[in-house]
């Protein structure tokens, strides 16, 4: 383990505690401004010293307007992109999102969440709350074709532990060889229990995934680069927990939408409390497609998909 000095304590305390500026740092401590400088970047470098923002989240309400009447949703949150960067239009979307859950999710509520990088985002920015006798569940498949991690795990614990809830994933692959091996898979009474416990879900919350090379279920090894050129010449747009959908919402129900093990997009047409959270432009299309399809009541993104989702035609 490294050592660390009596005087380097100190160089940190004076600045982030006393808030001395770095120059009378150095005058007192003896040291060049530069030195002083190398010093407090090694702290935060190091993970001594780390930051906690507590910006109030801004509001877009002319793209909120103009997106809830034209797709008829009951609520949506646009967050002001003023600086265009993954990681802060995450936190911002995140930030939005975490209260309205904290409003909504009462005792007894059964929350239905992908896997996903949208919500290991939100899963960074949840507010501590107790709700009594809350589940979560995990919407689709858990286990990957591949040696990489879906992290579907990781993002139901994170969930759970904020919410003092219990945690559950579907301990098979998201997308099987055919539509039959889902048949057999569904008469396992381990995942026929789960498959029942996301029927009876009351709140779900999940993005839409485009159809891309780099998408995380070529990745995971779900899906070959050749079938998504496939599925892009019969035009799908998008996906909603693996299940892919048209440019108008509607699905075709035959071997590619019944070799997944997912919820069901006319399940999800069930549930009161739908909430679609994007915060990347490029998904622009599938959400279109998606709010078509009226899969979501609440919409949660940021400026810039917001401004996306109105330009495409």
């Amino acid at each position: 383990m490294e050592m660390i000095s009596s005087q380097f304590i100190r160089v940190i305390k004076k600045h982030y505690l006393l808030q001395m500026s770095q120059k009378d740092i150095a005058v007192s401590e003896k040291l060049s401004t530069a030195t002083i400088s190398r010093m407090l970047k090694k702290a935060v470098d190091n993970h001594y010293v780390t930051f906690h923002l507590h910006l109030p989240v801004m509001n877009h309400y002319e793209l909120e307007t103009e997106i809830k009447t034209k797709y008829q949703l009951e609520q949506v949150t646009v967050v002001n992109a003023d600086i265009d960067s993954p990681e802060i239009i995450g936190r911002e979307v995140s930030a939005a999102v975490a209260p309205f859950l904290n409003q909504i999710l009462k005792p007894g509520d059964i929350l239905g969440i992908p896997w996903g990088t949208t919500m290991d985002t939100v899963a960074s920015y949840l507010i501590p709350k107790v709700v009594p006798d809350l589940k979560i569940v995990s919407l689709h498949g858990s286990v990957t074709c591949n040696t990489s991690s879906s992290g579907a795990e990781s993002v139901i614990r994170r969930f759970a532990d904020n919410y003092h809830a219990q945690g559950y994933t579907l301990p098979v692959p998201s997308r099987v060889g055919n539509s039959e091996t889902a048949r057999v898979l569904l008469r396992d009474s381990n995942v026929r229990s789960m498959m029942d416990l996301i029927e009876q879900t009351t709140v779900l919350m999940f993005s839409v995934g485009r159809l891309s090379p780099d998408s995380v279920l070529i990745k995971g090894g779900y899906f070959t680069e050749g079938e998504y050129q496939g599925m892009l010449e019969e035009g799908y747009v998008g996906d909603i927990c693996s299940r892919h959908y048209l440019a108008d919402g509607s699905y075709r129900d035959g071997e590619l939408y019944n070799r997944i093990m997912a919820i069901g997009l006319e399940t999800i047409l069930r549930k009161r409390i739908r909430i679609g959270v994007v915060m990347d432009r490029r998904k622009a299309l599938a959400l279109k497609g998606a709010l078509a399809g009226h899969y979501i009541t609440h919409l949660f993104l940021d400026e810039y998909t917001a401004r996306a989702l109105l330009n495409t035609p």
